[in-house]
């Protein structure tokens, strides 16, 4: 697996009422070595989520819609086909209906900002993903943790 140099582009906008984009993209290849197809391998990957109302984080590829306010443990986990064999998707839950994460706390799918690919690889194939997301926001707050370097 392969992981390519992520690319940021921040650009500003406005003329009374100013806003700041912030837009990533990164690109991932899985190559199959082996001699046989592989089904159903899984890469996850997120985005980040804000915890302020005043930036917006917008997933843009792959195109699945954005988790709801909706409350923990509520279903409506949607997919979509990326390409032939490749299906990306919200994390789904764990058997008790939620996603647990290190610090106990509980998600429905998406609203943690985990994503996964769902992938057939034939043999000696190559699959490429793309993650681009953008983030929103004020150009006068500084945003804490974005690596924008």
């Amino acid at each position: 697996m392969t992981y390519h140099p992520r690319s940021i582009l921040v650009t500003e906008a406005g003329f009374y009422t100013k806003s700041k984009k912030h837009y990533f993209s990164q690109r991932i290849t899985v190559h199959n070595t082996k001699s046989t197809d592989v089904d159903r391998v899984k890469i996850r990957d997120s985005i980040p989520v804000s915890q302020d109302g005043s930036l917006v984080v917008n997933l843009i590829t792959p195109s699945l819609a954005m988790p709801s306010t909706a409350p923990k443990g509520s279903a409506g986990a949607s997919q979509v086909t990326v390409a032939d064999g490749v299906v990306a998707q919200w994390t789904q839950p764990d058997t008790d209906g939620s996603i647990t994460d290190p610090e106990g706390l509980s998600f429905s799918p998406g609203q943690d900002g985990m994503l996964e690919w769902v992938c057939a690889i034939p043999a000696f194939g190559k699959v490429n993903l793309l993650l681009e997301w953008e983030i929103l926001g004020n150009p006068k707050v500084e945003i804490i943790g974005l690596d924008e370097n």
